[in-house]
């Protein structure tokens, strides 16, 4: 993120996406504090600051001395869009990623979406759409397996819920948990998945171990 050298830096910042990652366990461990202790410099974790404004950082990188691990994404598009930014290093997070489809759909290798309704997620209410950006990469990624490119497959937009998730209240935990097979608690991937069993589209996108459950759920299999 950006960078400053016109005074002393007394504090700085870092944030993280909620994902497993090597800057979550150093900060666990005390490790950024003890490293910069030293120097009188205080770390401090971008998700616990109290001003909303500062949390735009995490995505624009507009934040003066600090620094993120997560995905490209945001900083792809904060680098692109002039910030004061650069990467420093390059980390992969091993997680599990799928196309999946209902079986009736006969789909079983890549060659198989050709001309098939494949849904990505669209929420308008994001700065950056990540999940639809991630993917979008994921089904050009596994096009490229069998030669098919963007244009060989017809692309539906799925309207999602926004990410944030809504203020809890009794009746929005009990709605949550009311029924724990359902796709009510899990609304990374709902609307997708929803989307997929109304045969709306032929293929999702999925990943990680949520991803992999809301798949189980619905009975969907990978392509």
């Amino acid at each position: 993120m950006s960078t400053t050298a016109s005074h002393k830096v007394q504090s700085i910042w870092y944030t993280r996406c909620p994902v497993p990652t090597p800057l979550g366990i150093a900060a666990h461990l005390g490790w950024l504090d003890s490293e910069f202790a030293g120097d009188g410099i205080t770390v401090r974790a971008l998700q616990e600051s109290q001003h909303a404004t500062l949390h735009h950082a995490h995505i624009d990188h507009s934040l003066d001395n600090a620094f993120r691990q997560g995905g490209s994404i945001p900083a792809l598009w904060a680098r692109a869009a002039g910030a004061d930014t650069r990467a420093i290093a390059l980390t992969w997070v091993d997680e599990a990623q799928a196309i999946v489809a209902l079986p009736e759909a006969g789909l079983k290798r890549p060659r198989d979406l050709r001309g098939r309704r494949i849904g990505l997620p669209r929420r308008d209410g994001e700065r950056i759409d990540i999940f639809r950006a991630a993917a979008l990469r994921g089904f050009v990624s596994a096009l490229s397996l069998d030669g098919l490119g963007a244009a060989d497959v017809e692309w539906v937009d799925v309207p999602a819920s926004n990410l944030r998730a809504p203020v809890p209240t009794p009746a929005t935990r009990e709605a949550a948990f009311s029924h724990p097979a359902s796709l009510s608690s899990r609304r990374l991937y709902a609307a997708e998945a929803a989307a997929l069993v109304r045969g709306d589209v032929d293929a999702i996108y999925v990943k990680g171990s949520l991803g992999l459950e809301t798949a189980h759920l619905i009975g969907a299999q990978p392509v």
